[in-house]
């Protein structure tokens, strides 16, 4: 089962576009409609709401009245804010249960979730996909002016008490603008709905959160470092061969110092000292590498000092007898 969380501003035709997806087979749940049943008497949404806001908003009849509620949070968004934690969360309650309700009912269904608030109140966990529903600000304002008899003031000042249709649009799976002829908004929803069915047995594509961000930027900042460590330890892996070769250059100066004239050997053993002291210094710098190669260049050390010293232990006695 699928669930397309459906959500626009005002007058931006949602509702329209739902009752077009339920005559194409979709089970549609009326977030508006779950609200009014939070405010019913008896419920723990209407006893949160008498006891945040005032007794002084039961009506004769028993029920919330809304008008007066609506007079003491609208324009205050420290009490809208006071007002939306206690029915935001009870509207997410009954809508998991009705969503629960239709799975068990018909694992294979539809279900469009047609909520105006579903980025405000953050309900990205009870949807596969986000679908928007756009609209020009100047064609919102002039629908609500000509359908709910507003003034340009009062039609502006709730569309500004909205998000903006670019907020929205960041958590879009589909969008639908709605700025043109009825038949174009039509077909845009049914296009869509058609290439939603046809690839219902794909696996649905998440709606983008702004924890699924954080988290795809953490695995790729998170990745990095691995790679560059893996690069860092290739230069490890061929000092080792740098260090044998330095410890072949005594051999080659044995044979400089073995073939050479007596005027060539001191030359000679200089550079076998210096080639000495480098590999030293080498060994100083790596000090696993050193443990490894340490027997071949003493092996070769004590080589060439005895073969020096008899080489020098002849050059004396050939000078007296000349």
């Amino acid at each position: 089962m699928t669930v397309i969380g459906l959500t626009g501003g005002i007058a931006s035709g949602k509702s329209t576009a739902a009752g077009w997806l339920r005559d194409l087979g979709a089970i549609v749940i009326d977030a508006d409609r779950l609200g009014h049943r939070v405010y019913e008497p008896g419920s723990s949404g209407f006893e949160a709401v008498v006891n945040g806001f005032g007794h002084d908003l039961v009506a004769p009849d028993g029920t919330i009245n809304r008008q007066l509620l609506g007079g003491k949070v609208f324009g205050d968004p420290a009490q809208m804010k006071k007002l939306t934690d206690i029915v935001w969360p009870e509207i997410q309650r009954l809508a998991a249960q009705e969503i629960a309700d239709i799975k068990r009912r018909d694992p294979k269904a539809h279900v469009v979730l047609e909520a105006a608030v579903l980025v405000e109140a953050n309900w990205f966990g009870l949807v596969d996909q986000v679908w928007v529903v756009t609209v020009e600000p100047s064609v919102a304002k002039a629908r609500l002016m000509s359908r709910n008899n507003l003034t340009d003031a009062q039609a502006q000042s709730r569309i500004d008490a909205q998000i903006s249709n670019k907020e929205r649009l960041l958590h879009a799976y589909a969008k639908f603008d709605n700025s043109g002829t009825l038949d174009q908004f039509r077909q845009r929803v049914e296009r869509e709905w058609k290439r939603f069915t046809k690839d219902d047995e794909k696996p649905p594509r998440a709606a983008k959160t702004p924890a699924v961000r954080v988290a795809a930027t953490t695995a790729r900042a998170t990745a990095k470092p691995a790679a560059t460590k893996a690069t860092a330890a290739k230069p490890a892996a061929t000092k080792p061969a740098a260090v044998k070769s330095a410890a072949t250059k005594p051999a080659a100066a044995k044979a400089v110092v073995t073939k050479s004239t007596a005027a060539a050997k001191p030359a000679a053993a200089t550079k076998t000292i210096a080639a000495r002291s480098t590999t030293a210094r080498t060994v100083a710098a790596k000090p696993v590498a050193a443990a490894k190669a340490a027997p071949t260049r003493t092996a070769a050390a004590k080589a060439a000092p005895a073969k020096a010293t008899a080489a020098k232990a002849a050059a004396p006695k050939r000078a007296v007898r000349s």
